[in-house]
């Protein structure tokens, strides 16, 4: 038969289910499906033949990622491909290429044929009997316009839908046994070894300074940079923000040589670049410029390192910089979520975690900038000039000999010692709180303190990243694909170099949803501890990541060199790469997930929130229990 049906809701989509288990092969017109032959599961779990195409309008959500339209749908029907094994009810097989549906709602096709069930034999050829179907079909879909609340829209249309059913007298062909799927003939070839630089010069001054120079004539520039461990854990307690301030000023603030302005002028008319950059125990100046500029460049950069001028009025304009700053950077709601959950894990005092304050600005004086100059920033054993592009080795190692060579060494600069992380965090398996008045949705962060990359079982870890994260991850599939229940989702085992990362676990969801997603985001990891990973997902994971390494570094020379000094500056081997790469070759299954079990305790995980306090505390206190749950102070 034949019958003109609307497809707005899963109602719909269910009505349609029915008819079909009732009467044989289905023809969608508005799936957004790979054109093609499938097989339609009956209400006995007898396959049937079902052919979908074009696009399917009229629903909020999509069918390929498992969303609510899936929800709806795997309850009626399933489609496999030909000549494959039936997977099991509620299983989409063959779907491809969808996008989210913007109309509310779109007639959609629809023909019901009857005859003989395709590829079932032993099935009885079903009899048609059209004043019967004629009389189901304009009850299913007067019914399905009642529920919808659309019976003026149909009221005009339901004869003549009814109208439309027919006997059909065809009768489905036998189907050939397909030939493999186009991507499974696909062969890759081997995955080549890491590359490796062969021609770095490199020398150690007498001051203590390591030179690295690389040639690549195939960069029409020259670049190259200063690092050195004046880094932002050096900041006086009560001077918060004296390491971000100098970092500023050697670049805005001009230098013996050159006035602000002048440096200003001199880098435009050359079309160069030096610019400052600041981390936790690092400090770096970079530059790039054409090649006959580099001496020139070069000179600059080491006087603005060497004897900057901290000009005062362009301290104090700095200064107003960072009190903006500070008054804009809760605005932000996933700033305010980050911040805080760094504070919970490392502690409001770390030098990871603390934060500049007007008070702490306030407080900097230029005498302190100079002050802070002389202690940390000079040569000593880790510290690296690095210089790579289009040039000439020889020259340019007596430029850098006269302008970094003669720079006095730090002797035993002052260091200090990093305060330990709390363990076991007093926050662990609270249910945090951070107020956001009017905020609409809400964010989630879960998560403890991490490691370092020398983690024996670090490899496993990266691949566990991949296994769990973006589109085809386990969180994303099945929190935000299947169940709908976030908006981004996200677990990471987040390393640092040279002190501890953290484990970091959230996504973004409408305030209702916060309980769901956070027990979400448990089940999953969970998951990790109580099943091993099938070889298909573990495999995908780690050609993922070996794949990564490759492609990063194969065609960038500037991108292993950075990466050879990083591993020097923070005292890795230089074969760091390579050893890391065998790691992730030799994981498995198995070691998967021991690394899980040991790595991420569910015991000691801090949950924070942060949306609007007079929605979502009735929430988390009727969820979680009025003793989990706490609200934090104000950020500031």
């Amino acid at each position: 038969m034949r019958i003109k049906q609307h497809a707005r809701s899963c109602t719909g989509r269910r009505m349609l289910a029915y008819l079909a288990r009732s009467f044989g092969e289905v023809r969608y017109s508005g799936l957004n499906i790979s054109p093609g032959q499938g097989s339609f599961v009956g209400k006995r779990g007898l396959p049937r033949p079902i052919t979908v195409c074009g696009r399917w309008s009229g629903a909020k959500g999509t069918l390929v990622a498992g969303s609510a339209m899936r929800a709806c749908v795997q309850s009626a029907f399933v489609a496999i491909p030909p000549g494959r094994e039936r997977l099991g009810r509620g299983k989409l097989v063959r779907a491809e290429a969808f996008s989210p549906f913007t109309r509310r709602h779109e007639l959609a096709a629809t023909r019901l044929r009857l005859g003989r069930a395709c590829a079932t034999p032993e099935r009885k050829q079903l009899g048609p009997n059209v004043a019967s179907l004629q009389r189901l079909a304009k009850l299913a879909v007067i019914g399905f316009s009642v529920l919808l609340g659309f019976s003026p829209y149909f009221s005009h249309d339901i004869d003549q839908a009814v109208a439309l059913v027919e006997p059909c007298t065809e009768v489905s062909a036998e189907r050939s046994e397909p030939g493999p799927a186009p991507w499974e003939t696909l062969s890759f070839p081997t995955l080549p070894a890491l590359p490796t630089l062969e021609s770095i010069y490199e020398e150690t001054f007498k001051n203590g300074l390591h030179l690295l120079i690389l040639e690549d004539h195939e960069v029409p520039l020259t670049s190259g940079f200063l690092l050195t461990e004046a880094g932002s854990w050096l900041d006086p307690p009560n001077k918060i923000g004296l390491a971000e301030t100098v970092t500023a000023l050697i670049r805005e603030g001009g230098s013996a040589a050159y006035s602000p302005e002048e440096l200003d002028d001199f880098l435009e008319n050359r079309a160069a670049s030096i610019e400052t950059s600041l981390g936790v125990k690092s400090f770096q100046i970079a530059f790039q410029c054409e090649p006959s500029d580099l001496g020139e460049v070069l000179r600059a950069a080491s006087s603005l390192v060497r004897a900057p001028l901290f000009s005062a009025p362009r301290l104090e304009l700095v200064k107003q910089h960072q009190h903006a700053n500070i008054a804009r950077r809760n605005d932000e709601p996933s700033s305010v979520l980050r911040r805080t959950f760094a504070k919970l894990v490392y502690g409001s005092v770390s030098p990871f975690a603390r934060e500049s304050s007007d008070e702490s600005i306030d407080r900097i004086e230029r005498d302190d900038l100079f002050r802070f100059h002389a202690d940390h920033f000079g040569p000593d054993f880790n510290t690296f000039l690095v210089l790579y592009g289009d040039l000439d080795r020889a020259s340019v190692r007596r430029l850098a000999e006269e302008t970094f060579g003669d720079w006095s060494r730090l002797v035993d600069p002052p260091r200090m010692a990093l305060a330990p992380a709390p363990r076991p965090n007093p926050n662990a398996s609270l249910v945090l709180l951070v107020d956001k008045p009017g905020l609409t949705q809400a964010q989630v962060a879960m998560g403890e303190l991490g490691g370092t990359l020398r983690d024996p079982l670090y490899p496993a870890l990266d691949v566990m990243n991949a296994l769990m994260n973006g589109l085809g991850g386990r969180l994303f599939d099945e929190l935000r694909s299947r169940k709908g229940l976030a908006y981004s989702v996200y677990g990471v085992w987040s390393p640092k170099y040279n002190y501890p990362g953290v484990f970091i676990a959230g996504g973004e969801t409408e305030t209702a949803q916060v309980p769901a997603l956070v027990e979400g985001i448990q089940a999953e990891f969970r998951r990790l501890d109580n099943e091993l990973v099938s070889p298909d997902a573990l495999n995908y994971a780690k050609d993922y990541v070996l794949n990564s390494m490759v492609f990063q570094l194969a065609p960038n020379k500037s991108e292993m060199l950075r990466r050879l000094v990083l591993y020097r500056f923070h005292r890795y081997p230089d074969d760091f790469l390579q050893q890391l790469r065998a790691g992730i070759e030799r994981v498995d299954a198995r070691s998967l997930q021991q690394a899980a079990r040991d790595r991420i305790d569910d015991d000691a995980l801090i949950t924070l929130v942060l949306g609007d306090r007079n929605k979502l505390e009735p929430i988390l206190r009727a969820h979680f229990g009025q003793e989990r749950v706490r609200v934090l102070p104000p950020t500031k």
